[in-house]
């Protein structure tokens, strides 16, 4: 089961960029609109994540996936470079001799791996971190990478990036199963890492301070004086600034041994404070583990509320919540939206959520509207069931899910569903400058192996465009 990928460190960003790309006509004008996309240069891969982001400053969105290739039992991580709607794979954008020019492909990460994005070390360009396991047989290993940006098409990594309290540096810690974002937690524009994983020799969740120098540092007590963010298993987590002081807190879901999840207020000084009893402010969150989680303004008043999708410990049934975000008093409260689905189409929730995005879980824009919708893909439940569902944002904290999304037959009506896929990766980004997000995701469809882009082409019709062969 795939388990996580769901706009991490950048997700506020991302969101807020995606937000102001469909809700501006001067923007969207400013760029020449691609009239097709295609996709033929992807590769199939699962266990699986893509990123999607301006990686050559042109102003369009490029792709990142990592991931197993079946083809020849091969790890893969691969840059796409948004040509005018056609994706270019870069077959060696790695520097390896650090001479200014590219001359290998980047290190393969497989078996769940996690991407995130961020100008880290405040140079103008888009930097990559990328965790999980990968290496080539007999040489398997766990490896977290840093792809530092040249701002030409080409990247460099070095093996030491964490300088220790003498001096000495090392690398960051590989994972397993891993999960990884960037964050600017003490707003000095030189981005922080956060990895939540199981290693080969034990469970972390660890912050590395940015020392603005190329190197980062371990902060060892994060939370009021104290290493609780550590073994926290393979959970994930999300960065977000939920009380509107400019300061990004966080948000962290343990792993099957630690079912909790807790929430941290930054304290402006690279320490975190838990936040004791947020729900009604009386109860902690449920105890679920290994799911996606986000932070996003559903109901359109300023402030951050939370979905998580996510599976209960005892029972291993999984769910999606919404929490909307009370703490206007500065108090930290959230409240369960209850029945946030709308079955009947009259405006007003009376369902739970049934679908659950174990693999991935987004929001964004998907309709034009200007509200945050959620798009969901991945195994639904305990089972060997799946889905990939978008429902949109109607108002009120309620969602309609889009019935047969996709066009088949040209007509700009749906009459099909998305193509199912299991341990999955995916992102939403405008690839055609057109105003609105397309949805790309990579996965299992047993037996084949896929990787789809589907075009927005009115807000809640789509179409799939050309992809690589099977």
């Amino acid at each position: 089961m795939s388990q996580h990928h769901f706009l991490p460190a950048s997700s506020i960003l991302l969101t807020s960029l995606l937000l102001s790309a469909c809700g501006s006509d001067d923007q969207a004008d400013s760029l020449p609109v691609y009239e097709s996309i295609n996709a033929s240069a992807l590769t199939p891969l699962n266990y699986s994540d893509f990123i999607s982001t301006d990686l050559d400053g042109d102003k369009d969105i490029d792709l990142v996936q990592c991931g197993y290739d079946p083809v020849g039992s091969t790890s893969r991580t691969q840059i796409y470079i948004n040509n005018e709607g056609t994706f270019e794979l870069l077959s060696t954008p790695l520097d390896s001799n650090n001479n200014g020019e590219g001359d290998t492909a980047l290190p393969g990460l497989n078996y769940e791996c996690a991407l995130d994005f961020a100008d880290m070390d405040n140079d103008g360009d888009i930097d990559i971190v990328g965790t999980g396991a990968g290496g080539v047989a007999p040489d398997y290993g766990v490896f977290t990478y840093l792809f530092e940006n040249q701002g030409d098409l080409t990247f460099t990594t070095k093996t030491q990036w964490v300088r220790n309290s003498i001096g000495e540096l090392s690398d960051l810690p590989g994972t397993n199963q891993g999960f990884v974002t960037f964050a600017d937690i003490n707003n000095d524009k030189y981005f922080e890492i956060m990895l939540s994983a199981s290693t080969d020799q034990n469970n972390l969740s660890k912050l590395f301070l940015n020392n603005t120098d190329g190197t980062f540092s371990v902060i060892e007590n994060p939370v009021d004086g104290t290493s609780v963010l550590l073994n926290k298993n393979n959970g994930t987590h999300a960065w977000g600034d939920f009380n509107n002081d400019q300061y990004q807190d966080l948000i962290i879901i343990g792993g099957q041994s630690d079912a909790s999840i807790h929430l941290y207020k930054n304290n402006q000084d690279n320490t975190f404070s838990k936040i004791d009893n947020p729900v009604n402010g009386s109860t902690e969150f449920p105890g679920l583990f290994t799911g996606p989680i986000s932070w996003g303004d559903i109901d359109g008043d300023h402030d951050l509320d939370i979905l998580i999708s996510a599976t209960y410990s005892v029972s291993y049934d999984a769910d999606t919540l919404i929490y909307e975000n009370l703490g206007r008093d500065n108090s930290f409260n959230f409240s369960l939206v209850e029945n946030p689905v709308d079955t009947n189409d009259d405006g007003t929730g009376d369902s739970a959520f049934t679908e659950h995005g174990l693999s991935e879980m987004f929001l964004a824009d998907i309709d034009g509207k200007n509200q945050l919708d959620i798009i969901l893909v991945g195994t639904n439940n305990n089972n060997s069931e799946h889905t990939t569902s978008i429902y949109l944002n109607t108002g009120d904290k309620s969602y309609q899910k889009i019935q047969n999304p996709v066009d088949s037959n040209g007509d700009e009506i749906g009459d099909t569903d998305f193509e199912l896929v299991s341990y999955a990766g995916a992102t939403v980004a405008d690839l055609d400058n057109d105003g609105d997000n397309e949805l790309i995701y990579n996965g299992i469809n047993h037996p084949n192996t896929v990787t789809a882009i589907y075009e927005n082409i009115n807000g809640n019709t789509f179409v799939k465009v050309s992809e690589p062969a099977q």
